[in-house]
């Protein structure tokens, strides 16, 4: 069932749909999951649903607290539309099963300050929640990723030997398997540079562009470079600052569209960039 969807209600945030894709679709709080709960109560591979012939089953992963549907403790549950799926956890993550053919909430795809909003929401729950480095820098690329409505998202720190990636994701909240692709030049061009936020648009059509962006098909990139906070001087952390204070780059592109850059959206870009350092 391609059009099989899930209405996804956070706690204290507003809800959004993923579609079930592909599958088996893993449920789960590690970063790794298609779908990231972030809630430290939730098991780090909580759920999973799979095809069984033409149904779609969601089953327990494993997890200590199990799952519930329609109010039952089950281990495994043929998905039918509008059942309601629970974490075993009171004010935890709610998930309603639907074909997409009805009526529910908003997609990741709406525009809107709401969505933004949530996107900035997701990374202070997760801080506040004392979810581990890396699962709250996830949560700081899927909002950005959200934010500018980009396709690929990846998290890189400044080693010995360049750039190294520490968290890669794609649109939709999802584990991104491939590589970055894109030259080590592109990157540094955007360290070297010390802005605030560097955007770049590419045409392939004209001649010269680099080989590697061409075979990518990659419109647009935004990097922003993530620099050394100072334990307790949150007055400074807007600044640039050296390029020796450079840790790493928050790197974002699209292959089909420019990304969403509004005065406001380039504001929230670099909050997630403070936030990441």
């Amino acid at each position: 069932m391609n059009n099989a969807v899930l209405d996804v209600k956070p706690p204290g945030a507003s809800a959004f749909r993923v579609a079930l894709d592909p599958l088996p679709f893993t449920i789960g709080r590690s970063p790794e999951n298609h779908l990231v709960l972030r809630d430290n109560r939730t098991s780090r591979n909580h759920a999973i649903i799979r095809r069984d012939g033409v149904e779609l089953i969601v089953e327990a992963a494993g997890s200590r607290n199990g799952i519930d549907v329609n109010g039952l403790r089950e281990e495994a549950h043929v998905l039918r539309h509008g059942d309601v799926i629970r974490f075993g956890v009171d004010d935890s993550y709610e998930l309603t099963f639907l074909l997409e053919t009805t009526t529910a909430m908003p997609t990741h795809a709406n525009h809107g300050g709401l969505r933004k909003l949530r996107s900035m929401l997701e990374v202070a729950r997760s801080i506040q929640g004392a979810l581990s480095i890396d699962e709250v820098l996830t949560a700081v690329v899927d909002s950005a990723l959200e934010i500018t409505n980009c396709d690929r998202g990846f998290l890189l720190l400044a080693s010995k030997d360049g750039l190294e990636t520490r968290i890669a994701r794609e649109a939709g909240r999802r584990p991104l398997t491939e590589d970055l692709g894109i030259p080590a030049k592109v990157l540094h061009k955007a360290l070297r540079t010390r802005s605030d936020l560097l955007n770049m648009h590419f045409d392939s059509s004209v001649d010269g562009l680099d080989a590697s962006i061409v075979k990518l098909a990659v419109r647009s990139v935004v990097c922003v470079p993530l620099i050394k906070v100072r334990a307790g001087d949150l007055s400074e952390t807007a600044l640039v600052g050296t390029i020796a204070d450079s840790i790493g780059l928050l790197y974002m592109d699209s292959r089909l569209h420019h990304p969403e850059l509004t005065a406001n959206s380039r504001d929230l870009v670099q909050s997630l960039a403070i936030e990441a350092s």
